[in-house]
């Protein structure tokens, strides 16, 4: 996935940047709800049956902001 042409070490403020350029409504609050389903991944995953190798893999490729 890229966010404004990037793939790698996306931040933040690449994503609010788009946001603003777009017009996205309640982009900041958007964001910390993401956030806050990405910090729970590994309960959602566990709870999938997911084995710990195919978490783990899934793990990296999330935003760490």
């Amino acid at each position: 996935m890229s966010v404004d042409g990037r793939f790698h070490d996306i931040e933040r403020a690449d994503v609010m940047a788009v946001a603003d350029r777009h017009l996205v409504p309640r982009a900041s609050a958007v964001v910390d709800e993401v956030r806050e389903a990405v910090a729970g991944w590994r309960g959602y995953a566990d709870r999938a049956g997911l084995t710990r190798a195919s978490a783990d893999r899934m793990a990296e490729a999330m935003p760490r902001w």
